[in-house]
């Protein structure tokens, strides 16, 4: 085989490789994507079964949550609010359980996410510097931190589904 087909043999491998990790990545950002629907769906049910007069916001601006960056922000507008008014109109219909409706729950969540942005804007920098060992450290963390973060999203959709569901019976009981 010549020096050039040697050479083209190598692209191809090359480019295939690069198709697959490309393949790889766009398959595990439509499960992050469908996995981020499906809570913002329950959270957004959950807002729904507040009655309007104890809204703390309208259940649609909970989709503004997939928009990146201002996602950051807004989680600390949105999950509060749903939470705030579920307990209201929880004590409205005069619910004897005194839960904070996943509010404690959603403030962490807020936090985390905002450390979880700081350490992958870090991890971003990092990459861009090219400082390896200091890089895999903060990647290592950050991953951490994401996984602390999907914790504690799951467990306030949780409590904001349990008490929606809970809003219902003792409205309709």
């Amino acid at each position: 085989m010549s020096i050039a087909g040697n050479l083209l043999a190598s692209d191809v491998a090359a480019a295939g490789l690069i198709a697959g990790v490309l393949a790889f990545v766009a398959c595990i950002f439509v499960v992050v994507l469908l996995i981020a629907v499906g809570l913002l769906f329950l959270i957004y049910k959950a807002a729904k079964t507040v009655p309007q007069d104890h809204r703390q916001i309208d259940p649609p601006m909970v989709w503004l949550m997939l928009i990146p960056l201002f996602n950051v922000y807004w989680a600390f507008v949105a999950l509060p609010a749903v939470s705030r008014g579920l307990r209201a109109a929880r004590t409205a219909v005069g619910s004897q359980d005194q839960s904070d409706c996943g509010l404690g729950a959603a403030n962490f969540v807020c936090i985390v996410n905002v450390i979880n942005f700081i350490f992958s804007v870090a991890v971003w920098l990092s990459q861009v510097g090219k400082s390896g060992d200091q890089s895999s450290a903060l990647t290592a963390v950050q991953g951490l931190v994401g996984l602390v973060l999907m914790v504690f999203y799951i467990i306030y959709v949780v409590k904001v589904h349990t008490s929606a569901k809970a809003l219902l019976a003792e409205s309709n009981g």
